[in-house]
């Protein structure tokens, strides 16, 4: 989303990994059921002794809290810091089921490779954009030499709802990104709030 500015993909993002899990779940579903069998023993001894299963079953294991706390309730009731905290699962899940799919293509590895470089790409330009949105929010030092507090730095811009999410009859979340896709330029803190201008029939309100 930040990469392509289309912000509308965000709403997407909880569906795709509901989808990678009930993907990967067919994907074992198939191999115990023709090509083991249906021999639970046996399909337990494989995944135990060949170590490209163990690590395709590992991703499958990490997505399963993954799938299991995707709805708002779950948010609610972990709390956004650990919900947020707890899905950071998604990148070793994605990294050990690219390793998973590479190791298990005996010839060909060319699809494998393609999949292995556009996660790195991606990891990698995660990594950069966290360093330089830390760099750009964290606050500057005051000196003893200062006589006065510094003033307040306040952020004005345009945004764009990206998200509307039902709570409660009475309740929603607006999900905001900027209207550019570039990361918010400023962090949130607990008290802080946004005042917001919003064109109403011709009136700015």
């Amino acid at each position: 989303q930040a990469i392509t500015g289309f912000n509308w993909i965000v709403q997407f993002r909880r569906s795709l990994g509901v989808f990678a899990f009930y993907y990967a779940s067919t994907h074992l579903a198939i191999y115990f059921w023709w090509d083991r069998q249906r021999n639970f023993a046996s399909t337990v001894h494989e995944i135990l002794h060949r170590y490209y299963l163990t690590i395709g079953f590992m991703s499958l294991m990490l997505m399963a809290p993954l799938w299991a706390t995707s709805f708002n309730g779950a948010i609610r009731t972990l709390g956004g810091k650990n919900w947020k905290l707890l899905h950071r699962l998604t990148y070793l899940a994605a990294v050990l089921g690219c390793i998973h799919f590479y190791l298990q293509n005996k010839a060909d590895k060319r699809k494998p490779e393609i999949f292995i470089a556009a996660l790195a790409g991606l990891l990698l330009w995660r990594i950069v954009a966290a360093v330089r949105h830390r760099a750009r929010t964290r606050p500057k030092p005051v000196t003893s030499n200062s006589v006065t507090p510094a003033k307040a730095h306040f952020w004005k811009g345009e945004m764009r709802v990206i998200g509307v999410f039902r709570e409660t009859p009475a309740v929603r979340t607006f999900r905001f990104a900027t209207s550019n896709g570039e990361p918010v330029p400023f962090a949130f803190h607990a008290g802080q709030f946004l005042s917001l201008s919003l064109l109403i029939d011709g009136k700015h309100v």
